[in-house]
């Protein structure tokens, strides 16, 4: 969506309607109403669309990456836990991703910029060197994801 998240949101949302079955374009709806690097988090849009995605598509038929992804998107927007502990689980659940899937490009983006993430949020309790490490992995990922995708068009923004 190259940071047009209320066009996505719209066509995500026209997606979710043609094909209400159809797991991934709701929680990447989901996924659409938070803007990581700006610190701007829509919590009951996102839930919304989760609980969206329980009534009109449970257990859809999903690759193993979109199970994992779908699972990683719950976390993120998860009740009972605050904003940091929802990121890190969400970071932490696309990091085994990249690891079992280090050719998956969109992966690859999403787990660097959830590293970002956590670089920018002047919520995070981060240690200087926490957050220095944060940020050499994040830089590590999206130069990774870079080479083998060097037209990617979202990854020469972070």
């Amino acid at each position: 969506h190259l940071f047009w998240f209320e066009l996505a949101q719209e066509q995500l949302s026209k997606a979710v309607q043609m094909k209400p079955f159809f797991a991934l374009a709701h929680a990447f709806l989901a996924l659409a109403h938070k803007q990581p690097l700006w610190t701007i988090e829509d919590l009951e849009g996102a839930r919304e669309a989760l609980r969206r995605m329980h009534e009109d598509a449970p257990g859809g038929p999903l690759s193993v990456v979109d199970k994992g992804l779908v699972g990683a998107i719950e976390t993120l927007f998860a009740e009972g836990t605050g904003r940091f502990e929802r990121q890190k689980e969400f970071s932490d659940r696309l990091r085994q991703l990249h690891v079992q899937h280090p050719n998956h490009t969109e992966l690859c983006a999403l787990y660097g910029v959830s590293l970002l993430s956590q670089l920018t949020d002047e919520g995070f309790p981060l240690s200087p060197p926490d957050a220095q490490e944060a940020k050499t992995e994040a830089r590590g990922v999206l130069k990774e994801c870079l080479v083998s995708s060097p037209m990617h068009s979202g990854l020469l923004h972070y």
